[in-house]
Parts: structure tokens; C-alpha cells; sequence
């Protein structure tokens, strides 16, 4: 959310910023297979993992999770440098989309502050910085990292803006990254459900942090860097999430990131918020609607993520995407 309520929030709730590590180990392993199906994938993931390794081959105290599978292993870094050093980043993981769910103008509330360097345009300056187009040097993100880690390299700061990319393509397919609701209870915003708060179970103890659990799913914390057991048993978890759903090429096949955050935000207006009573558990029927719904936006994401790969490091011969503005944009902040 807004840089100082994130600070808080990093301080006083723990993991109730991002999906909890699985959330995010799946979306990358979902796009891991996806680019090891095709030799051009192939080809695009060996030169990801040739720029992480740039970075983790002299920082390895902060890489310590990352060994055999960086890839998928980095996708938690983001989360993790907050306390090392790398809160600076913490606002990106979001875009604060207002929700009135009671009526009325985003004007009744003035309390409510859109912070403006948000996720949905993090994640187009990364790819633009490491694709070596467009304008990424005016971009808050290149700013920000050459002031912030000024001690590193050109490479070494691209090799960790990849590591953020990854993770933050994870957090927009997560509806309460992209959604804040406003209204007479919350009017400077519920903080994509941390204010939320709900009967702890399995360390969730409010609605954001169920939702970053994959609705209860995966509470637990992974043994990292993974061993080949723990690595084969992800891979099962992940192909078996992936064979439930479907998606037509155009649904993934795209770098439209305001889409992505439209869907979210859609998601967190049917699904999340709905049924919810603050301070009483969950229903059964509350979670069994909701595991596939987050489980679907984790799937998307991953898919989305491999062709974001391929769409930087790829030879030029990948599938065309859906341009900004193709696709209907409804009523929240990204117009």
C-alpha cells in the first residue's frame, strides 16, 4: 500500500504483505515448466538464470535461499530483502485500486492516498530496463535502484530487478494486491484486507494473509534452497494445480499488466470481500469457492510470467501480445 502504511505493516503483521512463499513458488514453477516445454523457453529461461547468477555469485549472504532451481527459488526475494536493507520496495508490490463497496466518490474520502509508483508499472519498467527499451531510464524504478544500491553494478542491478519482477508478477495475480476498499469504516482504505482481522488459523489472522495462504492451503513455510525431493514434490503440486484449469492463448499470452491488475481487483469484488464478517471465521463454503479462484489467478500468473520472459530474453519469434488498450478496462484506478 502507501509507503508508510506498508512500513507498519511490514513491522506489525509479519507476512501479510505478499502471498506467503508458496504462493509465489508456484507461480514461478507454473512458468518454469511452461518455458522448458519449448526450446525457445529453453533458450529464454538459460538467460534469466545467467543474469541472476550475476547478482547471487557476489551477494551470496543475500541469495542464501537460491541453489539448484534460482529461478523459482528467487521468486521469494523480494519479500525477504525488506528487512535487509530493501523496504525501499516495498510500495511496488501493490497498486491501490479503490473499492467503494458502499457507494459514493473516492472524493468523500480524502483520507485515502493512491500512491502512484505502484506494481502496475513497476513491473513494465523492469521489463523495459532489462529489454533495453523504451524510456526505463526516467522510470521511478531505475531511479530508485541506482540511488538505493548504488554500490552495485549496471548487471548487478539488473540481475536483482529480475528477482523482483518475478515475485511481483506473483503478487498482481493476488486480488488484495490489487484492490483497497474504501468506505465510512475504512476511509483512508483497509490495506488490501490487513485491517481486515479474522480468527487466526495457521498463522492467517486477517483477510489478506488468508488470501496470501491460498485460502488456507499452504500456511506452511518450504525448506529452502530446495533438495531434489522437496523441488520434485513442488513440481507434482504445481502440474496438478495447472491440469484444473484452461485458458484460451489470449488469456495469457500478453504483457498487459493493467489487465492483469483489472482482473485482480475484479476478483477481489466477486470473491474476496463478499460473505466476509470481520472477527468471525470463514465458512466452509466461503473456502471451498475460493481455493480455485486463487488457485486460477496463480495459475494465469505463472503462465503470464513465462511469456514475460520469453517476451524479454526470447529471439523475436514469440506469439504477439494484446497491446495496452485492447482489452475493455473497467471502473477502477487504471484508466
Amino acid at each position: 500500500m502507501f509507503k508508510t502504511a506498508i512500513l507498519v505493516l511490514a513491522l506489525f503483521l509479519g507476512q501479510a504483505t505478499a502471498f506467503w512463499q508458496y504462493g509465489h513458488l508456484f507461480v514461478a514453477k507454473i512458468a518454469y515448466d511452461k518455458l522448458e516445454f519449448t526450446k525457445e523457453g529453453q533458450q529464454a529461461l538459460a538467460k534469466a538464470n545467467d543474469l541472476l547468477r550475476v547478482y547471487s555469485q557476489k551477494h551470496p549472504d543475500m541469495t542464501n535461499l537460491e541453489q539448484n532451481y534460482p529461478f523459482v527459488e528467487c521468486a521469494t526475494f523480494a519479500d525477504e530483502i525488506k528487512a535487509k536493507g530493501g523496504s525501499w520496495q516495498s510500495g511496488w508490490h501493490f497498486v491501490d485500486q479503490p473499492y467503494l463497496d458502499q457507494g459514493g466518490s473516492i472524493n468523500d474520502y480524502p483520507g485515502f492516498k493512491f500512491d502512484t509508483d505502484s506494481i502496475d508499472l513497476a513491473i513494465p519498467a523492469i521489463v523495459d530496463w532489462i529489454k533495453g527499451t523504451g524510456n526505463y531510464r526516467d522510470s521511478f524504478v531505475y531511479k530508485t535502484m541506482a540511488s538505493s544500491l548504488s554500490s552495485l553494478s549496471e548487471d548487478e542491478r539488473k540481475s536483482y530487478a529480475l528477482r523482483l519482477l518475478i515475485h511481483y508478477v506473483g503478487d498482481i495475480h493476488q486480488p488484495l494486491h490489487a484492490t483497497a476498499r474504501v468506505n465510512p469504516k475504512y476511509p483512508k482504505g483497509d490495506a488490501g484486507g490487513n485491517f481486515v482481522q479474522i480468527p487466526i488459523k495457521g498463522g492467517a489472522k486477517n483477510l489478506h494473509s488468508i488470501w496470501d495462504s491460498v485460502v488456507y492451503e499452504y500456511t506452511a513455510t518450504p525448506h529452502m534452497p530446495f533438495g531434489s525431493s522437496d523441488w520434485s514434490n513442488l513440481g507434482s503440486k504445481a502440474q496438478g494445480m495447472e491440469s484444473k484449469y484452461s485458458f484460451a492463448s489470449s488469456e495469457w499470452q500478453n504483457t498487459n499488466v493493467k489487465m492483469w491488475a483489472q482482473e485482480s481487483y475484479q476478483l477481489a469484488k466477486t470473491n474476496v470481500y463478499p460473505d466476509v464478517v470481520p472477527g468471525q471465521a470463514l465458512s466452509a463454503a466461503y473456502v471451498n469457492k475460493n481455493v480455485p479462484a486463487i488457485e486460477r489467478s496463480m495459475v494465469v500468473g505463472g503462465l503470464r510470467l513465462a511469456y514475460t520472459i520469453q517476451h524479454i530474453f526470447g529471439n523475436g519469434s514469440e506469439i504477439p501480445s494484446i497491446e495496452d488498450g485492447q482489452m475493455p478496462v473497467d471502473d477502477g484506478f487504471l484508466q
